[in-house]
């Protein structure tokens, strides 16, 4: 019985071999006039040389550029840009999302059956507006502004490349009214001085296993204000506890591959992500404390155990997952008696910012803390608390010259 054919997965995707020197590939180029799916097809007597020619034909299909007929749909564009664009110059993480998004808020309108070539401003706008007033049928909510804008820079990106690439003459988005009803936007809160002294008071105190477990993440993300990305991927070789003071760097984050149920370690969001920081005695008694409950972890996994170094490992040693410590989050927020939904996990790294921005603690700092690309974009998150600042400023200003 013969053993082919026989799938190999490389870097440029799937070659078959079909036989002694026979490897196949096959490669979608578009459709043509009729709506017929067009191939590049091709045999090669080696693996190394059909994977090179696939990579190139990658390549080439994707600089120009896509290939569209006349009558190819705004849907058949966005599905091939998706693939051959924009997977290749971002996370696979990222890719998911964008694509999730358009299949359930692009590809169900009619908007997608009209020609790339006939399309208009008034199609899309009228396609954003209905957008922004659709209210969901199952929660009676409206769509969140943040799935609007991430569609929105997904199609103005798809459409840029057509113009740029002469597919078509113009980007129809180019000149579009864009304003989003500020009132949907998600509110960014902060837990007060009270609230969060609280908050770790109930975890200091409690005997829930999974808040004893999950205790000392939540102490690290409030006095740090990492990302739960960050904290959650952080190593235990990057954790210097006997510094003076101690200190902790991030050079890696987990990153969860939505709709697959995987994760994968990636580089830091940007280069001002990747960081060092100071950290408290007592956070560091913490961290020490900490590793009795990782021993036993190891010790009840036994042999299921994966090492990956991780300072807060799951059960079997792989990363805890972003939706369980926010389950943990909103238990210890119900059981403190807090609106329901008015804080997330997130809120804790909020809360450092807003916290050290009331104690005047100076900007730069705080961004360089966030692990933010600019100043700029910390006083663009926090404009509803730097006004503090300039009040502060303006009585000391006052007390220097009039009193």
């Amino acid at each position: 019985m013969s053993r082919y054919p026989i799938t190999h997965a490389t870097e440029g995707g799937l070659v078959v071999e079909r036989g002694t020197n026979q490897f196949f590939i096959r490669l979608y180029i578009g459709k043509s006039a009729d709506g017929k799916r067009k191939y590049y097809s091709k045999t090669w007597k080696t693996l190394e040389r059909a994977t090179q020619d696939l990579l190139e034909q990658k390549l080439k299909r994707s600089r120009g550029l896509l290939h569209v007929e006349a009558t190819t749909n705004l849907s058949d564009y966005v599905s091939q840009y998706l693939a051959e664009v924009h997977r290749p110059s971002v996370s696979a993480n990222t890719f998911t999302i964008s694509a999730q998004f358009i299949k359930n808020y692009l590809y169900p309108y009619p908007i997608c059956g009209k020609r790339l070539k006939d399309l208009t401003g008034s199609d899309l706008q009228r396609y954003f507006n209905h957008l922004a007033e659709w209210v969901s049928p199952v929660t009676g909510k409206p769509l969140a502004s943040a799935t609007i804008t991430r569609l929105y820079r997904t199609l103005n990106a798809a459409l840029n490349y057509a113009a740029n690439s002469q597919l078509i003459a113009r980007n129809p988005l180019r000149n579009m009214v864009f304003n989003l009803n500020q009132s949907k936007r998600t509110k960014r809160r902060a837990l007060s001085a009270c609230e969060v002294k609280a908050f770790l008071a109930y975890i200091d105190n409690s005997r829930d296993w999974w808040i004893v477990k999950l205790g000392c993440v939540f102490h690290l993300a409030v006095e740090t204000g990492l990302r739960p990305e960050e904290y959650l991927g952080l190593e235990w070789k990057n954790v210097r506890l006997d510094d003076a003071p101690p200190t902790i760097t991030v050079e890696r984050v987990v990153v969860e591959l939505k709709g697959s149920g995987g994760w994968t370690f990636a580089e830091p969001k940007t280069e001002s992500s990747a960081r060092t920081l100071p950290i408290t005695r007592e956070l560091a008694r913490r961290l020490i404390q900490h590793k009795d409950i990782i021993a036993e972890l190891r010790l009840r996994a036994g042999d299921n155990w994966q090492e990956y170094d991780l300072v807060f490992p799951a059960r079997f040693g792989s990363p805890i997952w972003q939706d369980v410590t926010q389950r943990v989050f909103r238990k210890i927020c119900e059981d403190l008696g807090w609106e329901k939904g008015r804080y997330s996990v997130y809120s804790l790294r909020h809360t450092m910012a807003t916290l050290a921005i009331h104690r005047n603690i100076n900007l730069k700092v705080i961004s360089e803390r966030l692990g933010h690309a600019s100043i700029r974009t910390t006083a663009d998150i926090y404009t509803h608390v730097t006004p503090a600042l300039q009040a502060t400023a303006t009585d000391e200003i006052g007390d220097i010259l009039y009193k």
